[in-house]
C-alpha cells in the first residue's frame, strides 16, 4: 500500500522497533502500547480517510486468506509445486503464496518464449517485478533471472544489458540468503541457486574464475544431499571452467581439480542415465584428465 520496497519497509519498521514505537510478534508489527496514545492524537488521519484505509487493509487480508486457502488445495494436488515450496522454506504465509505464484508465472512465461510472444512475456516480467515489492525472499530474484535467461536468445540476443540484469538478479537472490534468509544457507535451495549462477557465469559470461567459486559450493552441497541431476550439471560446468582456466593460466592446480571431478563423474556412470546426463560425451571431452 505504501508503494515502497519491502526491504525499505522492514528497515523502517525495525528502526521504529528500536525506538519503542512498534513491537513485533512473529512476522507482524503493531503499535507499542506506550506509543499508541501519541500516534492516536498526533498522526491518525480524519475519520473518512481512516475508514478508507481500514477497508483497504481488510480487503487485502481477505485476499491473502483466500489465496492461502486456494494454495493449500493446489499443493495437495501438485506434487512438483509442493516440493518446490518446501525446498525454498517460506518464512511466512506471504512468502508461501509468492513462491507458488512465481512457480506458475515461470511456467506460463516459458510458453510465451516457445511461441515467440514477446509482449506477453514482458507482461510476466512486470508481474514478477511487482512481487519483489511484497517480499525479498530469494526465490523472487531467482525466478526473474531464470525467466530473463529463458527469453534471452529469443528476444534479447546480444543484449548486454539483459545479461547484466540476469547476473544482478542471481546476485540479489544470494544476498537475500546471506543477509535476510540465513536459515537457507547450506540447503539444497542455496546449492541450486549457486549452481544456476555458476552455469550462467560459465556459459553466458565466460567468467570461469567466478563460475568455479559458485559451482564448487553447489557441488559440495549436492555431494552430501545425493541429488543426482544437479550434481551432474554442477560437475559438467565446473569441469568446463577448470579446463578453460587451465588453458588460460597453465596452472596445474586446475588440472588436478578437474582430474578429481572427472574421476568422480566416471565412477558415477550408472547414475547418469537416471539424471538424463550424456556421460559418454563428458568422458570424451575430458578423457585427458582421467588416468
Amino acid at each position: 500500500m505504501a508503494k515502497i520496497e519491502v526491504s525499505d519497509a522492514e528497515k523502517m519498521c525495525n528502526f521504529l522497533l528500536e525506538r519503542l514505537i512498534l513491537t513485533k510478534s512473529g512476522e507482524y508489527y503493531e503499535l507499542n502500547e506506550f506509543a499508541k496514545r501519541f500516534v492516536l492524537i498526533k498522526l491518525l488521519p480524519d475519520r473518512f480517510e481512516l475508514s478508507n484505509l481500514r477497508d483497504k487493509i481488510k480487503q487485502h487480508k481477505d485476499r491473502m486468506r483466500k489465496k492461502l486457502e486456494q494454495l493449500e488445495t493446489t499443493l495437495d494436488a501438485n506434487s512438483a509445486l509442493h516440493k518446490n515450496v518446501n525446498e525454498w522454506q517460506p518464512r511466512n504465509y506471504i512468502d508461501k503464496i509468492v513462491i507458488a505464484e512465481l512457480f506458475s508465472i515461470y511456467g506460463e512465461a516459458v510458453v510465451c518464449v516457445r511461441r515467440g510472444d514477446k509482449l506477453e512475456f514482458e507482461r510476466y516480467i512486470r508481474d514478477l517485478n511487482e512481487h519483489s515489492l511484497i517480499t525479498n525472499h530469494p526465490y523472487v530474484a531467482l525466478q526473474k533471472a531464470r525467466l530473463l535467461k529463458s527469453g534471452i536468445w529469443k528476444f534479447y540476443k546480444g543484449n548486454v544489458n539483459v545479461l547484466d540484469q540476469i547476473q544482478r538478479a542471481y546476485e540479489e537472490a544470494l544476498e537475500s540468503i546471506e543477509y535476510d534468509y540465513r536459515y537457507l544457507i547450506g540447503t539444497a535451495a542455496h546449492a541450486s541457486l549457486s549452481m544456476f549462477l555458476g552455469v550462467f557465469l560459465c556459459a553466458d559470461r565466460k567468467d570461469y574464475g567466478r563460475a568455479i567459486r559458485f559451482l564448487e559450493y553447489a557441488k559440495s552441497i549436492f555431494d552430501q544431499t545425493q541429488v543426482q541431476k544437479p550434481w551432474f550439471i554442477s560437475c559438467n560446468y565446473l569441469s568446463i571452467s577448470y579446463d578453460e582456466r587451465y588453458r588460460q593460466t597453465n596452472d596445474r592446480a586446475y588440472f588436478v581439480h578437474l582430474s578429481r571431478v572427472a574421476k568422480q563423474v566416471s565412477a558415477s556412470k550408472k547414475k547418469a542415465a537416471n539424471a538424463s546426463f550424456d556421460i559418454e560425451k563428458y568422458l570424451k571431452q575430458f578423457k585427458d584428465y582421467i588416468q
